[in-house]
C-alpha cells in the first residue's frame, strides 16, 4: 500500500450520491439500534465514499469527553467503543465545538494532537476527515470517514459527507431518545413493582402471626423484584451470644445450611451486620475474608455474593435479613434500598 497521497477519484455523479442519500434515509427508517445502522450505512456508503472505517463519537456532556461509541471497520483496530477523549485534546473536539469539518490528508503532515496521532498510527489510519453531528436541537457529535492511505479530501466529497452526517444525526438523536425513552419506563416499572413488594410486606405483617409463615411470604414477594436464590432470618441469644437461623428458603442449596444452626458474632457475616448496624455487600472475594463455619458453608454452598440486612428496632438490634446468590455481583444499590425498607 502506498504511502504517498492519493489523488481524489472521480466524484460520484449527483445522481449517484442523490441515491445514497436516499438509502442512508432507507436504512435510517428501518434500524433503531445503533449498531445496525452504522452496519447498514457503512455497505451502502461505499459504493460513493472511499473509507476504511466509519466511526460515531458522541459528546459527553456529565464529563465533556468525546467518547467512541461505534467503530464500523472490516480490518482489526486498537481503538474501541467506550475509548475517551478530552474535548480539548482531539480533532472530534475541535469539531464538535466549532461545528466545522477536520480534514487529515496526511497524519504525518500534523503537528497538532500528537497523542491521537500516535493512537492513528499505531491503527494504521493515514487519512481522516471528521463532519459535525448536529440537529436543530442540539449538537451530538462526530462522524469519521478513515483511510489506511493518505488523501487528499475534495470539496465536493466532503460536502457530500456533510450531508450524510446531517440525515445520520437525526437518527442518532432519535435512537439516543428512545433508548432514554426505554430506560425511564423500565425506571418506573421497578419502582412499581417495588411499591408493590413494600404493600405486600405491610399486608403479610399485619395477617401472618406465624413466624416462618411471614419470612415465607416476605421471601416470595422479594424474589419477584432481586434475583437471588437464597433468603435467611437470624435472630440473635442472649443466652448463648450467639445468631439462631430461625427461617431459610434455599430451594437449590445442598443442605450444608440449615434451620435452628448457630451463628457466631465474631467472624460472621451476620455477625458483622449485626454488630455494625449496617447493611454489608460483599461479593465473593469479600466473603472469602470471613471465617466462621456458616461463611464457609456459604462458599460451599457455591454462594458467589450476598447482602445481609440488620433488623433494627427501636434502638435495637434484633437479627439479621440475609439474600444470596450463585451469581456474581448480583445486588445492586437499588436492592439495598429497598431491603432498608422492608
Amino acid at each position: 500500500m502506498s504511502d504517498a497521497p492519493t489523488r481524489p477519484l472521480a466524484p460520484a455523479s449527483p445522481e449517484a450520491q442523490h441515491q445514497a442519500l436516499l438509502e442512508v434515509a432507507e436504512a435510517i427508517s428501518q434500524h433503531h439500534d445503533l449498531e445496525d445502522l452504522f452496519h447498514e450505512l457503512a455497505a451502502r456508503l461505499h459504493g460513493v465514499v472511499e473509507f476504511d472505517f466509519l466511526n460515531l463519537i458522541l459528546h459527553d456532556a456529565s464529563r465533556n469527553v468525546m467518547r467512541l461509541r461505534i467503530l464500523e471497520t472490516e480490518e482489526p483496530r486498537k481503538f474501541r467503543p467506550g475509548n475517551e477523549f478530552p474535548v480539548g485534546e482531539t480533532p472530534s473536539g475541535w469539531v464538535w465545538e466549532t461545528q466545522q469539518p477536520y480534514v487529515l490528508d496526511d497524519r504525518e503532515q500534523e503537528t497538532q494532537f500528537p497523542a491521537l496521532m500516535e493512537l492513528l498510527r499505531e491503527n494504521g489510519v493515514r487519512s481522516i476527515c471528521s463532519v459535525p453531528l448536529t440537529t436543530a436541537q442540539r449538537r451530538l457529535g462526530v462522524l469519521s470517514f478513515g483511510r489506511g492511505t493518505a488523501h487528499e479530501y475534495g470539496e465536493s466529497e466532503i460536502a457530500f459527507m456533510q450531508q450524510v452526517a446531517r440525515q445520520v444525526a437525526v437518527a442518532v438523536d432519535n435512537a439516543l431518545n428512545f433508548a432514554r425513552a426505554q430506560a425511564y419506563q423500565q425506571q418506573l416499572a421497578q419502582e412499581r413493582d417495588r411499591l408493590r413488594v413494600l404493600l405486600e410486606v405491610n399486608n403479610a405483617m399485619v395477617s401472618k402471626r406465624d413466624l416462618r409463615a411471614l419470612f415465607s411470604a416476605i421471601s416470595a414477594s422479594l424474589r419477584r423484584v432481586i434475583h437471588h436464590e437464597y433468603t435467611s432470618l437470624a435472630l440473635f441469644e442472649e443466652s448463648t451470644n450467639q445468631m439462631r437461623v430461625l427461617a431459610l428458603d434455599f430451594p437449590q442449596g445442598k443442605g450444608l445450611i440449615h434451620e435452628e444452626m448457630l451463628v457466631p458474632l465474631d467472624g460472621s457475616i451476620t455477625g458483622s451486620a449485626f454488630r455494625s448496624r449496617q447493611p454489608l455487600v460483599l461479593n465473593h472475594a469479600a466473603m472469602e475474608g470471613f471465617d466462621s463455619p456458616t461463611s464457609r458453608l456459604l462458599l460451599a454452598e457455591g454462594v458467589r455474593s450476598t447482602v445481609c440486612m440488620p433488623l433494627i428496632t427501636h434502638d435495637r438490634v434484633l437479627g439479621t435479613l440475609s439474600l444470596a446468590s450463585l451469581r456474581d455481583a448480583a445486588f445492586q444499590q437499588g436492592d439495598v434500598d429497598l431491603l432498608v425498607q422492608v
